[in-house]
């Protein structure tokens, strides 16, 4: 009976989260221009010295079956690079040694070819600007004949940045 409680309790603190006006639910943002955010410093300042901005789960904008719940982002990766985000959180899930984006149990509509794709144009167009991404694997993989780590590093060098 407890198990249940907590369960229930996980997902009510989950849903309710949402409603909290720390989030951004608007399209709007994306109105925001700072493509060249990184341009603006002092160029004697170490990387590691900097507040980076960043978003929670970036690739998570589909709400598939869930609602709102695996739905952490309103604008898509090129809108949150234009308004200034330089901090990537990205969790993939390895299937058949290819890379898809997860919130949860639900698939983003988007791959870590899509990301690193958009990552590559915008440093293009933007070559003041510096993308972090911390990657991870956050489900089950399946149908790999690779590791994550060496699967992570076949799409990394198709793209170089």
């Amino acid at each position: 009976m407890q198990i249940k409680f907590y369960i229930i309790f996980f997902i009510s603190m989950k849903i309710s989260a949402h409603d909290d006006g720390a989030y951004s639910h608007s399209q709007n943002d994306a109105r925001r221009n700072h493509a060249e955010s990184m341009e603006k410093l002092d160029q004697n300042i170490r990387l590691n010295k900097l507040n980076i901005p960043r978003t929670h789960n970036s690739g998570a904008i589909y709400d598939g079956f869930s609602g709102d719940i695996a739905n952490t982002q309103t604008l898509t990766i090129e809108q949150q690079l234009s308004a200034g985000i330089r901090f990537m959180d990205i969790r993939l899930r390895d299937m058949g040694n290819g890379l898809f984006i997860y919130q949860d149990l639900v698939y983003q509509n988007l791959s870590f070819s899509d990301v690193l794709s958009s990552a590559s144009v915008f440093l293009d167009d933007n070559p003041s600007e510096t993308i972090e991404m911390r990657v991870q694997e956050k489900h089950t993989p399946s149908n790999n004949t690779q590791g994550f780590k060496a699967t992570v590093k076949s799409y990394t060098e198709s793209y170089p940045i």
